[in-house]
């Protein structure tokens, strides 16, 4: 059962009751995105809407010094039995709970869709160091490669409540180009799990 404990935030706050099942099916990321992302270097870096700890394993076992923001306790004790030692702290991007300029790199791993952006902006900010960047990643599921996969992306459009509107493809260069108030680069990486 899905239940929705914060109607500001809506839907974002529904993943809770299915952390497992999310746990399971969500892929991980690819290392060479990662490192893309993030840099070689070790960092302080924080993950936003950190969920059960996809991109955070991926962050740590590259060396860098992770502090995950998680809203929902249920995802927070899955991120900490997969990733043990991990600093993890309830809350979200729009009131992140860490002191400023503590961060070299934010980033947001499937969520930033849901973020109040102006909010977030300002957490994001407020926490991160004068040279700091904010660094976005999705996984993009294919939707049209096979007969199954275009008959699914369907069933989603026509049944799910909310993943029209919520979906990252949503996400436009303008929103993103917008939100960052400076250039950015955008990199596509291949990735089969």
């Amino acid at each position: 059962m899905i239940v929705n404990r914060d109607e500001r935030r809506g839907r974002a706050t529904s993943f809770g009751e299915v952390a497992d099942a999310y746990e399971r099916a969500r892929p991980g990321y690819p290392e060479d995105a990662v490192r893309w992302l993030v840099g070689k270097e070790p960092r302080d870096v924080v993950d936003l809407g950190a969920g059960t700890g996809k991109l955070t394993r991926s962050l740590v076992a590259l060396g860098h010094r992770v502090t995950a923001v998680e809203p929902l306790p249920e995802m927070i004790a899955y991120l900490l039995a997969a990733v043990p030692g991990v600093t993890a702290v309830q809350g979200g991007a729009e009131a992140i709970p860490l002191e400023a300029e503590s961060a070299d790199v934010v980033v947001a791993a499937q969520a930033f869709h849901w973020f109040d952006r102006d909010a977030a902006r300002r957490e994001m900010a407020r926490i991160l160091r004068p040279d700091g960047w904010v660094a976005l990643i999705w996984n993009v599921r294919q939707t049209e490669s096979t007969p199954f996969l275009r008959e699914l992306e369907t069933l989603l459009l026509d049944y799910s409540i909310d993943y029209a509107r919520v979906r990252h493809e949503n996400v436009t260069d303008e929103i993103v180009r917008a939100f960052l108030t400076r250039d950015y680069a955008k990199r596509t990486v291949e990735h089969a799990q």
